[in-house]
């Protein structure tokens, strides 16, 4: 679904999603390595942390989403990296940057990272609050949720607010979702995976107002 909020943001959310996955990914030196791309050296190795697709960011991949990263040769395990500073969840990361307000302008906080065993990214999500308020046509119709699915990035936006945390000029921001996919999810996967992040990072800001995800897209090529 394209909102011209959506639009006007995704050079912007472009820029994002490449700083939440590092600066390397960014370009800027010889060990420069672009997101699906091998690491560096012939014996180059993921610094993660093996685990299962199920349990991966907080259990964001459902049986009908890890059976299409099977089927897409995937297997079952992926690398998950370690948190910023050594934090235990990226969400309770996310949630607390996203507490100190909405004029707190910082990097998207990163809540999920993954490579494969030779250290090629595979899927990074981060959030951070919007540059304008949720679209208003869309809440005018209802909705508290819109996404936005342009291969490899996929958005969401979501409508959670909290009056407290407006920035200076009293706009109430929309909360962003940025998922940098190099994984081959379909947007059906992509977006489900997204919704499931977000309900876990809007679990840590006290919203004012319900929010409401409304179902992923049915029609995909590969899923019934």
């Amino acid at each position: 679904m394209t909102t011209p909020q959506f639009v006007r943001s995704l050079v912007v959310a472009a820029v994002t999603a490449c700083l939440a996955a590092g600066a390397t990914a960014c370009g800027g030196g010889d060990d420069t390595q672009e997101p699906g791309e091998r690491a560096s050296g012939d014996g180059a190795k993921s610094a993660g942390a093996l685990t299962s697709w199920s349990r991966a960011c907080d259990g964001i991949f459902d049986a009908e989403t890890t059976a299409v990263l099977r089927e897409g040769g995937k297997g079952d395990a992926v690398y998950e990296l370690p948190r910023d500073g050594g934090a235990k969840s990226g969400v309770a990361d996310a949630g607390e940057k996203l507490r100190e307000g909405m004029d707190h302008r910082v990097p998207a906080t990163p809540v999920c990272r993954l490579e494969d065993e030779r250290g090629r990214r595979l899927l990074d999500i981060s959030f951070e609050w919007d540059q304008a308020a949720f679209p208003p046509e869309a809440a005018e119709a209802g909705k508290s949720v819109t996404y936005e699915a342009q291969e490899p990035l996929t958005f969401v936006l979501v409508d959670c607010r909290r009056p407290d945390l407006t920035d200076s000029g009293g706009t109430m921001r929309a909360l962003r979702g940025i998922m940098d996919d190099r994984a081959g999810l379909n947007e059906r996967a992509r977006v489900k995976a997204l919704y499931a992040s977000a309900a876990n990072v809007l679990a840590t800001l006290d919203c004012r107002n319900e929010v409401n995800f409304p179902g992923p897209p049915k029609t995909v090529p590969g899923l019934t």
